[in-house]
């Protein structure tokens, strides 16, 4: 279990939570992150653009900042026509947590909010 590193600086905390609210910050990078977790599958570009409705370039956008943090990874299956699948990696399922706590605060202080 990690715990927060009380040595570092305000400035260091900082950067690094910006760092992380960057990777996670989207809808649909919460959207994709998500999906792939609760189908706990590898699910083709195709899939996650009708279960997300979000646009081709959108979506490609996400995905390919996700694969680059190393939050997912990307699988080309040789058949014919060629099929793009994605997984999350260690990193991906770790931030699961990150989002049940983001979930559980909305639940206490966004409940009655439009």
């Amino acid at each position: 279990m990690y715990t927060l590193n009380m040595a570092m600086s305000d400035r260091e905390r900082w950067e690094i939570l910006l760092r992380t609210s960057n990777i996670v910050g989207g809808r649909n990078r919460v959207a994709i992150i998500s999906r792939l977790f609760f189908k706990e599958e590898v699910l083709s570009f195709n899939q996650l653009k009708k279960d997300l409705a979000v646009s081709s370039m959108s979506l490609s956008r996400d995905l390919k900042l996700l694969e680059e943090m190393n939050i997912l990874k990307r699988s080309v299956v040789e058949d014919r026509p060629l099929k793009v699948t994605y997984m999350l990696t260690a990193e991906g399922r770790d931030l699961f947590s990150v989002f049940s706590q983001l979930e559980i605060w909305g639940q206490k202080y966004l409940k009655n909010k439009n």
